[in-house]
């Protein structure tokens, strides 16, 4: 039954508007026709939500491995996961989905549009990037403390450094002593692995590998490649997959002797690669504690989300994974709590949240009062600022809310502090 309401052809999508570059004429044509019949996998998930006895069930859409991944998120442990089958993108039609507490899309253009019109939020992949053309210095200064006392921390271990390049031997170390094994024992059925060939080919196209070495010894490596004057940090990989490297700074030391090496070559950029817009994500975090500056990934997925907000469960999700969105092409984050917000509360989910080239800060704060008649008063307040602050899925997430019985208030915390280049703490 739910593999039948799966398959509904969508409507067609919008003519093309003319184009004045024929390379972006071309890749609409490619993503028209290729996007809308490549294959996609779904999955329905069911479990606990993390830190709570709620269980929920999502609906996933997209390659198993991401279905894992956004599971990571959502859940303390997976009780069942059960595939659906195979479809075609087009056949994909949000408004014949089943009615469960969340549905996620992973979807390309030109399928966007007709998740938009249903009300779906728009979470886009972000890549990180790290301007190179500052000093070594103004770089360590944008560090977290965290991360400034790490790299302060990294003289005590006396590692060394290495660059391969076109050295087969080096890079079959490196995909099977280093990148595999961390790779599965890091992120497990979650894991997005490359195979051999694909990875040797960019490691021989203007790639190479820098090596952190204990003496003699390789340790961890990044598999990079140069494209123009911007290096690409494509592969992290740690001798065995050994988790006690990483906790003595390998990790960290490969991508600080990286960055001070690509500054030797007249680097202008550090490309960190993409990452789910989850903010508590641990690739999201660290990326941000290293000072980088995000961006919209280049010919990027999507999540398509949809929220039952109804749902406690759902709503301790929404608590625990603030996001990030596209709002008409602009990127803000979204920050949820289930009480009143302070002022000084206000500026510290800023401040914890602040990344350069966000556009804003959207905080929804939920909360109940003592008499029926202030929580009507003041939720009608709330929803007539809202519906000028919030697209429509939030719009109805709050009107949700509301239905429930709780006040609700939206702050937007504009971009221009947001964009704060202040050392993050």
């Amino acid at each position: 039954m739910v593999r039948n309401m799966l398959i509904a052809l969508s409507s067609a999508n919008p003519l093309l508007k003319r184009s004045s570059h024929l390379s972006s004429l071309l890749k609409y044509l490619y993503n028209h026709v290729f996007g809308n019949i490549r294959n996609v996998q779904a999955f329905l998930i069911k479990g606990p939500v993390k830190n709570t006895q709620h269980l929920i069930t999502t609906l996933y859409i997209g390659p198993e491995e991401l279905a894992h991944q956004f599971a990571s998120l959502v859940y303390s442990k997976i009780r069942k996961m059960s595939p659906l089958g195979n479809f075609l993108a087009c056949q994909i039609n949000p408004s014949h989905l089943p009615d469960v507490e969340i549905i996620a899309a992973n979807i390309k253009e030109p399928c966007t549009g007709r998740f938009l019109k249903h009300g779906y939020l728009l979470l886009p992949n972000v890549s990180f990037t790290l301007d190179l053309r500052e000093s070594t210095d103004q770089i360590i200064k944008r560090l977290s403390r965290r991360r400034r006392r790490d790299v302060k921390k990294l003289q005590t271990f006396r590692y060394n450094h290495a660059i391969s390049r076109n050295n087969e031997r080096d890079f079959d170390f490196f995909y099977w002593k280093m990148y595999l094994p961390y790779a599965k024992k890091r992120f497990g059925k979650a894991a997005q692995l490359y195979n051999h060939s694909t990875l040797k080919a960019t490691y021989n196209k203007n790639g190479g590998i820098i090596f952190v070495k204990k003496k003699t010894r390789k340790i961890a490596g990044i598999l990079f490649q140069i494209r123009e004057k911007t290096l690409y940090a494509l592969s992290f990989g740690a001798y065995d997959g050994n988790k006690s490297l990483v906790a003595d700074l390998a990790g960290q030391a490969v991508l600080f002797f990286l960055i001070k090496w690509a500054k030797t070559k007249g680097m202008k950029t550090l490309d960190y690669g993409k990452t789910m817009p989850f903010f508590r994500d641990g690739v999201f975090a660290y990326k941000k504690e290293w000072g980088m500056h995000m961006k919209q990934h280049a010919d990027q997925p999507f999540c398509a989300l949809k929220l039952n907000c109804q749902n406690e469960g759902v709503l301790s999700f929404l608590q625990q994974n603030p996001f990030i969105f596209l709002d008409k092409g602009v990127m803000k984050g979204t920050v949820l709590i289930n009480h009143k917000p302070t002022k000084p509360e206000l500026h510290q989910i800023l401040s914890k949240h602040s990344v350069p080239r966000l556009d804003s800060l959207i905080v929804m704060a939920y909360h109940t009062h003592d008499t029926k008649a202030a929580s009507e008063t003041k939720s009608s307040t709330a929803h007539e600022n809202l519906t000028d602050t919030l697209s429509q899925p939030f719009s109805n997430i709050c009107l949700s809310l509301q239905k429930q019985g709780f006040t609700v208030e939206a702050h937007a915390l504009e971009h221009q502090t947001c964009s704060s280049t202040n050392p993050i703490s």
